[in-house]
């Protein structure tokens, strides 16, 4: 059975595939300019919430468009989606899903826009 936090990581990837269908995935930024460009970043659980535990995730973005704006559109969209629904999967069930922390810088490149998510979730077993 995997852990509360693979669990969560699973249902963000299925609402990112969803919601940015056309939109690169993986573990480390393209090196071809493949724009814009979604990963997972650390990850952790902690046993803080009974009768679960509580999970954090990160989530980064990347663009190359002219601002921040596309990054930020997609920040956006990315919290819409995780806030508002009900996430149920495996052993689990996410509740109180809410952005701790929302970033948009301009990276070491002066090019790339790069923006972080952090997300706490509480996670109940069923």
């Amino acid at each position: 059975m995997p852990g509360a936090d693979l669990t969560f990581q699973e249902i963000v990837n299925t609402e990112l595939e969803t919601a940015f269908p056309a939109v690169r995935q993986g573990a480390e930024p393209p090196g071809d300019g493949g724009f814009p460009y979604i990963q997972f970043g650390q990850s952790h659980e902690d046993d803080d919430y009974a009768p679960g535990s509580s999970v954090t995730i990160e989530i980064h973005t990347w663009s190359t468009a002219e601002g921040p704006h596309e990054v930020k559109n997609m920040q956006h969209e990315i919290k819409s989606r995780l806030q508002k629904c009900k996430h149920v999967r495996g052993d689990y069930q996410f509740t109180a899903v809410r952005q701790k922390l929302s970033d948009v810088f301009l990276d070491e490149d002066g090019e790339t826009w790069h923006g972080v998510q952090r997300f706490r979730a509480l996670a109940s077993p069923i």
